[in-house]
């Protein structure tokens, strides 16, 4: 992977690797998305059509003509895949800040644009509502949170939607025999997941005052 790549991005490189898989057709959700309306998405997998060698992105929030790369709809192919590889190699030493970019340069063109609700992300430029699929881009993430509460809260969240973060709070809450025992403990001291939300989002968002 490349060397220059910003350190918080590397892992995320790894994500090229899908367009190898022997599945017929993918709808990939990076880790820190939470599926929101699950007939929404059924609904568009139906509806939408993928030509070959093509991929399905929402537009990025914060980057003029650029597609974010955490909600993808697409076919694998080797043959793509070894397209994203060489692309790669060919940045090695450059400083590019993510997968998003190698995906970018090697499907400039061939780009279908899925609607804004299957990758609500950033700081208000993408509409919270309708949402289907929300994205918590930045580097903290909510769960994080839950499980460190000791940690200097110095970075910024880059998601500006607090009404999403508190429906992740209390969809974790209400489900909490399937997290792992660290975080159902918390949870369990925790009598409204809405103060959680609150929390989180004051301590981590600059866009908190503008956002309700």
């Amino acid at each position: 992977r490349p060397q220059g790549g910003f350190g918080y991005f590397r892992d995320t490189y790894m994500k090229l690797n899908v367009w190898r898989l022997p599945i017929a057709k993918i709808f990939f959700l990076d880790a820190d998305t939470y599926v929101l309306n699950g007939k929404d998405v059924r609904e568009m997998l139906s509806r939408v059509l993928l030509p070959p060698n093509h991929v399905g992105l929402v537009h990025d929030c914060c980057h003029r003509g650029i597609f974010n790369s955490g909600v993808m709809l697409l076919y694998p192919d080797l043959e793509v895949a070894r397209r994203l590889m060489v692309s790669l190699d060919a940045h090695r030493e450059q400083r590019i800040s993510s997968d998003q970019d190698i995906i970018n340069e090697v499907f400039r063109g061939r780009v279908v644009e899925l609607e804004t609700k299957f990758n609500v992300h950033g700081r208000g430029r993408i509409p919270c509502y309708p949402a289907a699929v929300i994205h918590f881009t930045g580097s903290v993430k909510p769960a994080a949170f839950l499980l460190d509460r000791t940690k200097p809260k110095k970075e910024v969240g880059y998601f500006a939607c607090f009404d999403h973060y508190e429906t992740y709070f209390c969809a974790l809450k209400n489900g909490t025999a399937q997290l792992t025992e660290k975080t159902q403990r918390f949870l369990g001291r925790v009598k409204n997941c809405t103060d959680v939300a609150l929390q989180f989002y004051v301590s981590h968002s600059k866009t908190y005052a503008h956002a309700r």
